[in-house]
């Protein structure tokens, strides 16, 4: 994960309830899938291929440890986002491919590619918001806006249906987090699956960060909201209404409207 935060959800919340002596791959391969597919730029997705006759099917290779024969070559790849291929990164040799829920391989193989540890773990000082505006991908489109005010900062989670308070915090002169403060409106005929139940969703995970551009755009990157009971990210990508309406892309470029 290129983002701490994303990178704080799939080490300390994603796993913390799993039990791998019963772990279901092929269930959580969908699970995992269902959250990242609209947002795979935010990740480095590694290959560790070795080629078939390395393999040692003498020592009961199992999903989680595969046995490997002397001298092994593993070549490890990455996938470039704007090409559309794998880069090779590096040759090595090998002798067992990497635990599936080891998050360490990658990191200390490749630092330059993740946030620095310490940044993680570090809790970040905010300051009270000093901004007031309204921002949309289209101004023309008054419906589903991000504006933050004196009062309340209210953003469009799904269309016209669903709109949340958020609370603005300031990190740096330009940049800003966001956290859920409760539901502002939930029209009945939202979808019983699409609704939110305020207890569900954490009020202390970040939900996205935003950047005030010089030409007074916002970059906004979003998260999503923490579902507390599911362990899981709710309206992440093209669930959310800004990223939809600009084209599944996050982060979402929006114009300031007033």
């Amino acid at each position: 994960m290129k983002e701490n935060d994303l990178q704080l959800f799939w080490s300390e919340d994603y796993y913390k309830k799993t039990d791998f002596n019963t772990y279901d791959f092929k269930k959580d391969n969908k699970k995992i899938e269902s959250l990242i597919k609209n947002n795979l730029n935010a990740y480095n997705i590694f290959s560790y291929y070795v080629k078939n006759k390395y393999l040692d099917s003498n020592n009961g290779c199992a999903l989680e440890s595969v046995w490997l024969n002397k001298n092994t070559k593993a070549e490890i790849y990455l996938y470039n986002h704007k090409s559309n291929k794998w880069d090779l990164l590096k040759s090595e040799s090998s002798e067992i491919l990497p635990p599936y829920a080891d998050n360490k391989f990658f990191i200390s193989n490749f630092p330059n590619l993740f946030p620095k540890p310490n940044k993680i773990i570090k809790q970040e000082k905010t300051f009270p918001s000093d901004l007031e505006g309204e921002w949309a991908v289209n101004c023309g489109n008054g419906l589903t806006t991000f504006s933050i005010g004196k009062e309340e900062n209210i953003i469009s989670l799904y269309g016209t249906s669903i709109y949340i308070n958020v609370e603005v915090e300031k990190l740096t002169d330009r940049e800003y987090i966001l956290k859920l403060k409760n539901i502002a409106t939930q029209e009945n005929w939202v979808e019983e699956s699409l609704k939110i139940t305020k207890s569900d969703i954490s009020k202390d995970k970040i939900i996205g960060k935003f950047f005030i551009k010089k030409d007074g755009k916002v970059e906004l990157h979003w998260i999503g909201l923490y579902n507390i009971k599911k362990q899981k990210l709710d309206y992440a990508g093209k669930g959310f209404s800004l990223i939809r309406e600009n084209g599944g892309k996050n982060p979402v470029l929006l114009e300031k409207c007033s």
